[in-house]
């Protein structure tokens, strides 16, 4: 969804082309560079995250990548998004950052499925920091909070769409139980 209708926003502002198509993804390349800069600037300092956000700017796979209509570097964006609300919820104590995280990770899943890989960073952060203090974090949960969020309305919509909470994953399920290529 945060894929194929961003690019119908970018279509129906510059027509369909190739410039409209990679207009998305190369505006969250964009957006993961400044990222990038605040991201090194909030672990160490102003010039660190300059450096960083030149080499990021200059990295192969990122401009190669930031100019084709394809799901990952949004979903980079989103991921790394959550993952700097995150930690500047941790060094703030404020707990609006870590809703906003929960909510920027339900982005990523609504681009790509396989944002889930980025969960066992969560899952371990927990554990380790919960480990270290003695005590559970319960400012922590409200990243899933975040995340249920984005999940609950996906589902609703799908629910009221076609009268499947589940939708998404039982069309998926029902295109990977067929036969690769049936009848040969």
């Amino acid at each position: 969804i945060m894929l194929v209708f961003p690019m119908g926003f970018f279509f129906s502002l510059f027509g369909i082309n190739e410039f409209s198509a990679a207009g998305w993804p190369l505006m969250t390349s964009l957006l993961t560079i400044i990222l990038v800069y605040y991201f090194g600037r909030m672990f160490f300092n102003r010039r660190v995250g300059l450096i960083a956000a030149f080499l990021f700017a200059i990295f192969p796979l990122d401009v190669f990548e930031s100019t084709r209509a394809m799901p990952d570097v949004p979903m980079a964006f989103f991921l790394f998004l959550s993952a700097y609300l995150f930690f500047k919820g941790e060094f703030t104590s404020k707990k609006v950052y870590y809703v906003v995280a929960g909510l920027s990770f339900g982005l990523a899943y609504l681009v790509k499925v396989l944002a889930f890989v980025y969960l066992p960073f969560f899952v371990l952060y927990f554990i380790i920091k919960s480990l270290r203090t003695k005590r559970l974090q319960y400012a922590h949960f409200l990243v899933l909070i975040g995340f249920l969020i984005i999940f609950i309305v996906e589902s609703s919509f799908y629910f009221f769409k076609t009268n499947d909470f589940l939708y998404r994953y039982h069309v998926v399920e029902k295109i990977y139980s067929q036969e690769p290529y049936p009848g040969v």
